[in-house]
């Protein structure tokens, strides 16, 4: 009855299937199928549970399926009443063979999370050669994007993307702004900004856009809490620093332009500098 009930909890979590199947009709569906785990049906029946694919699923949750694979014959001591020759209730213990089934538990996503960890590593060769360049002079938008360039290509060796993706990504209007954004938060030397973390950030966040969130959290984790408030704070106040220098452009402005807008960045590596401070003493 434990299992059913487990069972009943994960299939009210189907997405892409009926109200009558939710109610009770996968009870009859089971017993139809020889798979009972309903991860695993969902996972051979392309079912999604709470709008994800069911693989995605149980490895954000760590379920491991448990499947029947037979029955084992095995011999047990049990206490039994019985009559002696005398006619006398008497308890006695004596050997019984009863059937046990054999379960196997297997962990459907463990060969994904070998992937995404190898994939992570290969993905990581890439930052620190590139982080390498970032720290010691400027990037241009050409150089970073050379550098995503190679990230698809790693991404797609890992068949997490195909061609079509990948041209589909390029074509995203957001993808340039992601390119330009990059650039303007690797060439903000003054905020000190930890370059390695920041490419991770960058990069995670890229994943992430994509859809492939396994990847993301794997650079995401090894950014500190500290590093990433900062890499925040600097973002929002360069993307301060941008309005307003595109705000003085489009009044005509030009000439002065260039001194306001690094007038602005001096404001705001003040205010980072002011909030860090604070930060310390607390």
């Amino acid at each position: 009855m434990q299992e059913v009930a487990k069972g009943a909890e994960i299939v009210t979590k189907f997405s892409n299937v009926s109200p009558e199947f939710k109610n009770d009709g996968w009870l009859k569906a089971f017993a139809n199928s020889p798979v009972k785990d309903p991860v695993l049906y969902a996972i051979n029946n392309n079912i999604t549970i709470e709008g994800k694919d069911a693989k995605e699923w149980a490895y954000e949750n760590n379920y491991q399926i448990k499947t029947s694979i037979g029955l084992k014959k095995e011999i047990i001591k049990e206490q039994q009443w019985s009559k002696d020759l005398e006619g006398k209730w008497k308890e006695t213990e004596v050997e019984v063979k009863k059937d046990k089934v054999e379960v196997q538990i297997s962990d459907p996503v463990k060969s994904m999370r070998t992937q995404d960890k190898s994939s992570g590593e290969k993905l990581e060769s890439l930052i620190v050669d590139f982080t390498k360049q970032a720290t010691t002079k400027n990037v241009t938008d050409k150089e970073v994007a050379k550098f995503y360039d190679n990230i698809m290509k790693e991404l797609k060796k890992e068949n997490y993307l195909t061609q079509q993706d990948i041209e589909g990504i390029k074509k995203d209007l957001k993808y340039q702004d992601n390119i330009e954004n990059t650039t303007n938060l690797l060439n903000a030397k003054s905020f000190k900004l930890n370059s390695k973390d920041t490419i991770y950030y960058k990069v995670g966040n890229f994943c992430e856009k994509i859809g492939l969130s396994n990847i993301s959290n794997y650079f995401m984790k090894k950014i500190s809490p500290e590093n990433l408030n900062e890499i925040h704070d600097t973002q929002k106040l360069i993307a301060e620093s941008i309005k307003i220098g595109n705000i003085l452009k489009q009044k005509g402005n030009q000439g002065i332009q260039p001194k306001r807008v690094e007038a602005v960045k001096e404001i705001a590596f003040s205010k980072l500098q002011a909030k860090r401070e604070n930060q310390k003493q607390r």
